[in-house]
């Protein structure tokens, strides 16, 4: 299992008090039958979040405006947890947390898309 966790840094952008938000998630195998379309066969030491997520990330959706910080952890079959590496680029992923903020889409265009404004973050996860 992964567990991702947002814990907030303060108050919300509406000025309430935030509570942790975890996600769970099962693992996928290093090396499903076939491989992934852009891997080696044998899962070249990968370990998934889901196996029929498109390009093997997932988005999270209606989390509370306002600054967190993220850790994930991996709970290895024996029981024991491992906190994972992330990082904000894919060329840094070492860090034990990263501090998540929202801020404005500064290109945003409401003719092409619709609700929003908000510049999506990348989170690289390792182990």
């Amino acid at each position: 299992m992964i567990n991702v966790t947002f814990t907030p840094q303060g108050k919300l952008v509406d000025g309430s008090v935030g509570k942790p938000v975890v996600y769970t998630f099962k693992a996928a195998p290093v090396a499903p039958p076939g491989g992934y379309p852009y891997s080696d066969p044998n899962g070249g030491g990968r370990t998934t979040l889901g196996a029929d997520w498109p390009y093997h990330s997932t988005n999270f959706n209606d989390l509370p405006l306002g600054r967190y910080t993220l850790t994930v952890t991996a709970t290895l079959p024996d029981g024991s947890k491992r906190p994972l590496k992330l990082g904000l680029t894919d060329g840094d992923v070492e860090h034990d947390s990263v501090t998540v903020r929202w801020v404005p889409w500064d290109d945003f265009n409401p003719a092409s898309y619709s609700g929003g404004g908000i510049r999506q973050v990348k989170v690289y996860v390792r182990d």
